[in-house]
């Protein structure tokens, strides 16, 4: 869905107070947006992955990167809402 405005997510993500992403031969291949408290809370809002490069654990790796740089600011509790697609 974030993918149908461009604009709008660009936006969206220069306010995020962590964006972590994967690239691929200059092209992005997935994001994990997160929005926390910088001290107790993160909620991790996107986990997007560009359909040619799903299957290949590209949102686990994010989310582990995610989760070793959660541990250096010491957030105590991450959110992940999910939704089936």
């Amino acid at each position: 869905m974030s993918g149908e405005y461009p604009k709008r997510l660009y936006k969206a993500l220069m306010h995020s107070s962590t964006v972590i992403s994967a690239w691929k031969d200059g092209k992005l291949c997935g994001l994990v947006r997160v929005l926390d408290d910088s001290e107790m809370l993160a909620y991790v809002h996107y986990v997007l992955v560009n359909p040619k490069y799903q299957g290949l654990g590209i949102a686990g790796i994010l989310l582990n990167w995610l989760k070793r740089s959660i541990r250096i600011i010491c957030i105590l509790r991450v959110c992940l809402k999910t939704r089936a697609m």
